[in-house]
């Protein structure tokens, strides 16, 4: 949160205006069969137990400004090494 708050966001229960962020938490365990994925399943990380099934799950970048390309391209370097 400190680095929000250090690029000027500040936190709401709702995001609706520009500069506003809120924070929810989301984990899901992703069963793997053969190489592919075969179950997505939402939990609860105090219990371990499993809360529904869902039927997919959108990841969202982990940045809100393009990279360098450079940067990129060294990343997806080390992801397959």
């Amino acid at each position: 949160m400190h680095d929000l708050a250090a690029r000027g966001y500040h936190a709401e229960k709702r995001v609706d205006e520009p500069g506003t962020v809120a924070l929810r938490s989301h984990t899901v365990r992703l069963e793997i069969g053969d190489g592919r994925i075969t179950g997505i399943h939402p939990f609860d990380p105090l219990t371990q137990r499993r809360t529904s099934d869902a039927a997919s799950v959108t990841l969202t970048p982990a940045v809100e400004f393009p990279l360098d390309p450079a940067e990129v391209e060294d990343a997806a370097e080390a992801l397959e090494h």
